[in-house]
């Protein structure tokens, strides 16, 4: 599984939250799994998305342009164009 934890912070900032795959359980399924680490990691009351990697831009440069869709369990980020 090569997914990420998005949300955004109090500030409104998106945060980027990279699980440790080796502390999956082999009982948990890969759902069980991102739940139990939104719960750890997520601030209480954040909506989180878990989405596929190759959807967060790579370029960092307008990162705070980005927007992301926070719904159910899936998400996705689309960039704004930057202000002239």
């Amino acid at each position: 599984m090569n997914k990420r934890i998005i949300y955004t912070n109090e500030n409104g900032e998106l945060v980027i939250v990279v699980p440790n795959f080796s502390t999956k359980k082999d009982y948990e399924t890969w759902e069980d799994f991102y739940d139990r680490i939104k719960e750890k990691d997520v601030p209480f009351g954040a909506k989180a998305s878990v989405v596929e990697v190759n959807e967060i831009p790579t370029n960092r440069e307008y990162r705070d342009l980005w927007e992301i869709d926070l719904y159910d369990r899936f998400g996705s980020i689309k960039k704004r164009a930057p202000r002239q």
